[in-house]
């Protein structure tokens, strides 16, 4: 049992000296909490997952089994302290997925509504707008996933992280739709011997926005590693988190949605080869 003294707030009731009998030991006469600190010596044989269920049995036992008039006992250990971290931050994932739900609907929205306005209105679009909100998730998994392999130790703040990489990393997929949604514009007003050819189209795309993209990316990234230095052990661990899903979405947007928009590209410029093909033909029919 932890010492008692005047200085600790308990909700104790001491007696002067003058108070007290001889037979007492000290001069507390009551006390509202009496906090009791068990410890075990770790045996070499002990495993990690041994010493948590000793843990848990020990928290269970008085949780659940243990039953006293007079007493009502709080059990801490850092086992059961991490299983309420785990269950609180699994209690997030609703959110998240009605989050994810409402940026889908609004991202469908927004790009479609843009293509509309530029004439370029097709399928393909709700599948560049739905693969925007798809990608942050993809670099979390990819980055914690990375981490833990590294022995980086789970905590319930990392659950805030999918949150902070939707908000952020979407934005540069959006400029890079609309950026090519222009470029495919300024190619079909003023044509040229390479405006129909992809490659040409996305250079010209990642040109304008690439170094954009870059500068946000390496904000948010050192911004998280000032944090990571600053911060109490839970906000490093969160801006570590953080900084790695942050690069790993710069990675996935410059490669993985690049891609992903150049295999659009291409079903765009065939649809644009067919209607030239198919005017071709009708003028020939008209003469």
């Amino acid at each position: 049992m932890n010492n008692v003294d005047k200085n600790t707030t308990l909700g104790e009731k001491l007696v002067s000296s003058k108070q007290s009998s001889t037979n007492s030991i000290s001069n507390m006469k009551a006390a509202k909490m009496i906090r009791i600190q068990l410890q075990s010596e770790h045996l070499s044989v002990w495993t990690d997952d041994d010493v948590k269920k000793y843990e848990m049995d020990i928290v269970n036992y008085f949780k659940y089994t243990y039953t006293s008039k007079y007493l009502k006992l709080y059990v801490l250990s850092n086992t059961y302290i991490e299983e309420e971290l785990v269950r609180a931050g699994m209690s997030l994932l609703p959110y998240l997925s009605v989050g994810f739900l409402i940026m889908c609907c609004c991202s469908v929205i927004s790009v479609y509504a843009s293509a509309l306005h530029m004439n370029q209105q097709n399928f393909t679009k709700i599948l560049l707008a739905i693969m925007a909100c798809v990608l942050p998730f993809m670099s979390c998994a990819t980055a914690l996933g990375i981490l833990f392999f590294c022995g980086v130790r789970f905590a319930s703040i990392l659950c805030v992280v999918p949150f902070l990489v939707l908000a952020i990393a979407v934005d540069s997929s959006y400029l890079m739709v609309h950026e090519w949604q222009r470029v495919v514009k300024h190619c079909r007003e003023k044509p040229t011997k390479d405006s129909m050819d992809v490659g040409y189209r996305m250079s010209e795309a990642l040109t304008e926005v690439g170094p954009s993209i870059l500068m946000s990316a390496l904000t948010n990234i050192f911004a998280d590693g000032i944090g990571a230095f600053t911060g109490s052990p839970e906000i490093t661990l969160l801006c570590v988190g953080n900084l790695f899903a942050m690069f790993i979405a710069f990675i996935y947007q410059m490669t993985f949605y690049a891609g992903l928009m150049s295999l659009v590209g291409k079903y765009e410029v065939f649809k644009e080869m067919s209607k030239e093909v198919d005017l071709a033909v009708w003028m020939q029919n008209l003469v």
